[in-house]
């Protein structure tokens, strides 16, 4: 009677958490891997009933029709996993696994016993999928306090499937059907899982909540236009990184951008262009910057890059594919006249032991000599105007 309660708790367990989950994801619906979290444990709340419910008279058939929607949960929970940290979900190996053990489970049916053909596979195939799920965050390169608690939790829940059938038949010997929701094996069953997916699921809504926190850091952070950090963000990480240039002895240079004739734009064909014209060029500087380069919208239309491991020559070279790359924007505005911008650009080579501060007032006052000598071209702080033939020719003598 108690084993009968117990398993009757599982499966409401499974079904209060898949609610708590979708009320998170109807919350922020962009989040599809909160809605993985629901379908997840819905399917093995259904697996629970399934497993619970049928008669006895099913036999080991009770056995096979639960390990479905244990198995579909197990793969949308990898699957879950998986996205959250931006990974490639394995799903060909899930459908080969999956494939391999319903047909092994046939088979099942017609050669070998109840302890060997059924509850050995499932439980494997239950611990492999759960491991799958485990790899896929350890593989992320955000190695943070939710991930690793996932990670462990994931683990140690593929660790006891591995496990929990070798001990039961230490303790029970062979089992068969009749016996089976009377063995020592299913009160485990009932008990570990009860446990485990409470303690999974306490990890992934406190991940969730910590993802929330994490994105409206970010968007305060971020410049709504352009996605880029905004001044404060962006200046926080050029110290920091500035300081690690110094310990690695690594060269830093910056870009300066502007837009040229910006108050133009807004006067001629309204704020919408303008923000407009703010938001391509974000984006551009965004596409065009490599990973180990940062850049940030500093002020209405001016927009600075800090680029690792360049020299001041290298730096050039980006800023220049910039100037050349905003003459090809487009603007979408509500005229039918074909909208174009241009930019200015400043560049300078961090001096060792010199200041974010010194160092962003050289590169500005570069991009400030670049707007006085006519606008829409490159301006080294170490020299004059880099028109694009001698950049293309100090490029090429560089590389040779």
């Amino acid at each position: 009677m108690r084993d009968s309660i117990l398993g009757l708790t599982n499966p409401l367990i499974a079904l209060l958490i898949a609610g708590v989950f979708f009320v998170i994801w109807s919350k922020d619906k962009d989040r599809r891997h909160v809605l993985g979290f629901s379908l997840a444990y819905a399917s093995v709340g259904l697996g629970f009933l399934i497993s619970q419910l049928l008669p006895v008279s099913f036999g080991r058939a009770s056995v096979h029709l639960s390990t479905v929607p244990y198995y579909i949960g197990g793969s949308l929970m990898t699957w879950a996993v998986a996205t959250r940290v931006n990974r490639p979900a394995p799903v060909r190996a899930l459908a080969v696994f999956g494939a391999i053990a319903g047909v092994m489970l046939v088979l099942g049916l017609f050669f070998g016993d109840f302890t060997t053909s059924d509850l050995y596979l499932s439980n494997t195939l239950h611990a492999l999928v759960f491991m799958m799920g485990a790899q896929a965050t350890a593989s992320t390169r955000h190695h943070s306090l939710p991930n690793a608690m996932i990670f462990w939790m994931l683990a140690l829940t593929s660790l006891q499937f591995f496990v929990r059938p070798s001990l039961t038949f230490m303790i029970d010997g062979a089992l068969v059907h009749e016996t089976y929701r009377d063995s020592t094996y299913y009160s485990m069953l009932n008990a570990t899982v009860a446990l485990i997916s409470v303690g999974l699921a306490m990890v992934l809504i406190a991940a969730c909540v910590a993802d929330h926190v994490g994105r409206e850091k970010r968007a305060i952070q971020s410049d709504p236009l352009t996605g880029l950090p905004a001044r404060r963000a962006f200046e926080e990480q050029v110290e920091a990184t500035m300081l690690r240039a110094e310990d690695e002895g690594v060269p830093l240079s910056m870009v300066v951008g502007d837009i040229d004739h910006f108050k133009k734009v807004n006067d001629i064909w309204g704020h919408q262009a303008g923000d407009a014209a703010i938001a391509e060029f974000g984006r551009l500087i965004a596409r065009t910057i490599r990973d180990g380069d940062i850049a940030g919208r500093i002020g209405g239309e001016e927009f600075c890059i800090l680029v690792w491991n360049c020299n001041e020559l290298g730096a050039v070279g980006l800023a220049e594919r910039l100037r050349k790359r905003t003459a090809e924007i487009k603007l979408d505005g509500d005229t039918a006249l074909d909208i174009r911008i241009s930019a200015s650009f400043g560049v300078s080579e961090l001096v060792p032991g010199e200041s974010y501060r010194s160092h962003f007032g050289r590169t500005d006052a570069a991009l400030y000599r670049a707007k006085e000598n006519g606008r829409n071209q490159v301006i080294a702080a170490s020299g004059e105007l880099i028109s694009p033939d001698e950049t293309r020719r100090d490029l090429a003598n560089q590389a040779a």
